[in-house]
């Protein structure tokens, strides 16, 4: 049911040029995914990457189609760069998913190597985020 609502959702807002409601159809999907996750098998689903990738390649197509609707003249190749952009994003996604879902496979063990590299991936990730920060705020 989330699903077919966040599909009707997202025909609307590409039919009606109105890109407010892209993210909640994207949440909706997501939403119908997660829940036939819960209503079928219990396992791990190794699809998952593919679908997140998925819902991030629909919601940059759905902005690019609202972006390019007015007929504005366009710099050459805009539209390739942008391709190829969005198709990085997709792939980046799904191997970040991938990743994850890697990760989440492993046994949990208390092992100082392990520790150790969760330590270091926290550390890695504050210092990107704190990177991000300050580059906003000198903006």
């Amino acid at each position: 049911m989330p699903g077919t609502l966040g599909t009707l959702l997202l025909l609307g807002a590409l039919l009606f040029s109105w890109p407010a409601p892209i993210p909640s159809a994207i949440v909706l999907l997501a939403a119908g995914y997660a829940a036939s996750l819960f209503l079928g098998h219990p396992q791990l689903d190794v699809s998952a990457p593919l679908v997140a990738g998925g819902l991030v390649l629909v919601a940059e197509l759905a902005y690019l189609a609202l972006e390019l609707r007015p007929a504005v003249a366009a710099e050459r190749g805009l539209l390739l760069r942008r391709s190829v952009v969005i198709g990085a994003l997709a792939l980046g996604s799904t191997a970040a998913g991938g990743a994850v879902l890697g990760a989440g496979a492993l046994p949990a063990g208390g092992n100082l190597a392990w520790e150790a590299i969760g330590v270091a991936a926290a550390v890695g990730v504050v210092a990107v985020l704190t990177r991000l920060a300050r580059e906003h705020a000198a903006d």
